[in-house]
């Protein structure tokens, strides 16, 4: 773990102990964990380059006991990692954790009322900066384990809102409500794919697969407005669900890249301004073939606004674990970085990538292939 930068701190603690018996001192306990606090956040603020660094579980942290298929975002006004939705056993779940990065602690919440549980929203929901809440779309539900049918649909809505200040879950229930001819708006179902952007404030979701099958939509969702937009797109890339996507604001464009299930190795950019979508063949690229007999590469990606790249980690298998590439927009240009250390391998549908820009570090939040609970990993791709 991260060095002991205090080699008298016994000492100190016990004299402490001693003068507040008489004085309004903090307990040696709670000093305890403000030093390892200002430890840790030292040991972050000198992260190491190109390398991930396994964050949670620590030896004198644990973790929680819930498997994969949940969604992860990171909220940067209250420096936490926040879990929802995912599996609690079998049936799917609306559980919702957050994770300090500073202390490795989890801690369970247990907002007033919670959307229906869902699975398959590992890369799905996004935190929308600028009105601080996390922004959940609809993932899998019902289907298995034990679920109440009516309990599911009374709640089901394409937005929920999570606010992690005050603990709360709104049902945003935005229009429209549908398609013509009465059909649900395909947004979000299992394994579609999310991102923010903050140049418009809005939040950008991608594909995912219902019981209509595969989709290629591209929404947006104004918090502020309450509004669910679907976008133009001409020559949208082939359906699909699990894909990577990234916003990257040096360049106003969205970029996606890989699947699930579906073989394709273009990197996708679609431009606003256009309003359509563009298909790159760039060699070298990130794999993107049947890593197992089903699963392809399930990228996620997220973007380095101090560094102005796209990273993108792709799971190779249960066994082979990980790579990690970045994507420089303007040169038309993948890299793969070769981390000194990459991260444990990992569950299919696990992992939830995000951006901390005031410490420049990736988050990654996974499922581990060997003990199927959640790793946390950060990264930090260069000096900003």
């Amino acid at each position: 773990m991260m060095p002991n930068c205090f080699p008298r701190r016994r000492w100190i603690l016990a004299l402490l102990a001693l003068m507040s018996s008489t004085t309004c001192l903090e307990s040696p306990a709670v000093l305890e964990q403000e030093i390892q606090a200002a430890t840790q956040d030292r040991a972050l603020a000198q992260h190491p380059l190109n390398c991930w660094v396994l964050q949670s579980p620590r030896p004198e942290a644990p973790v929680p006991n819930f498997p994969y298929e949940g969604s992860g975002v990171y909220d940067p006004y209250t420096r936490l990692w926040i879990h929802h939705g995912g599996h609690d056993g079998i049936p799917q779940s609306f559980q919702t954790f957050v994770f300090d990065l500073v202390t490795g602690l989890w801690q369970q919440r247990f907002p007033p009322t919670s959307p229906p549980g869902a699975c398959c929203v590992d890369g799905a929901n996004v935190f929308d900066r600028a009105h601080r809440v996390l922004v959940r779309f609809p993932g899998g539900s019902l289907g298995h384990g034990y679920q109440w049918s009516r309990g599911v649909k009374l709640k089901d809505s394409h937005v929920w809102i999570y606010n992690p200040v005050s603990n709360e879950f709104t049902n945003m229930r935005p229009p429209p409500y549908g398609l013509e001819g009465r059909k649900k708006m395909p947004v979000g179902g299992l394994n579609s794919s999310g991102t923010y952007d903050p140049e418009h404030e809005l939040v950008i979701s991608f594909g995912g697969v219902t019981n209509a099958g595969r989709f290629s939509y591209l929404f947006a969702y104004d918090v502020y407005a309450n509004e669910l937009y679907m976008l133009p797109g001409k020559n949208p890339p082939p359906p699909r669900d699990g894909a990577g996507i990234a916003y990257d604001a040096k360049h106003n464009k969205l970029v996606l890249f890989g699947s699930q299930y579906l073989v394709d190795d273009r990197t996708w950019v679609y431009d606003f301004a256009k309003e359509e979508w563009e298909a790159w063949s760039l060699r070298p690229h990130p794999p993107a073939h049947k890593v197992t007999k089903d699963y392809c590469t399930i990228p996620r990606m997220a973007y380095d606004s101090r560094n102005g790249i796209v990273l993108c980690l792709v799971w190779l298998n249960e066994n082979q674990g990980h790579e990690t590439w970045a994507l420089d927009l303007g040169k038309r240009e993948w890299r793969k970085v070769c981390p000194g250390q990459e991260p444990n391998p990992s569950r299919s549908r696990s992992r939830n990538l995000d951006y901390d820009a005031e410490r420049n570090l990736f988050l990654l939040e996974s499922s581990s292939a060997k003990t199927n609970r959640p790793e946390i990993w950060t990264y930090r791709y260069a000096e900003a």
